[in-house]
């Protein structure tokens, strides 16, 4: 598989088994591959990042789930379309 699918197939199957209130923790490794592979104003990264944040809150560690989350923030202050609230 390319690296490009095996980082969106991250993004989704984190967002499939956060939807579905699941834990996030069968994802770890690939959140981290998404991380890596995705560039720092990506907003592919920002995405991958919030949900390391959330996996890192399952796991207790507030603190480095609060600086994904700011690190998140920081990137999508670029794209202010997808910070708006959806339903």
């Amino acid at each position: 598989m390319p690296e490009v699918d095996k980082a969106y197939y991250a993004l989704l199957l984190a967002e499939a088994t956060d939807k579905n209130k699941l834990p996030l923790l069968p994802c770890d490794s690939l959140l981290n591959f998404a991380l890596d592979y995705y560039g720092d104003d990506d907003r592919e990264k920002a995405v991958a990042l919030m949900y390391k944040g959330r996996l890192l809150a399952e796991m207790d560690d507030e603190k480095a789930a609060i600086e994904m989350n700011l690190k998140a923030l920081e990137i999508l202050q670029d794209y202010p379309v997808d910070t708006k609230y959806r339903r």
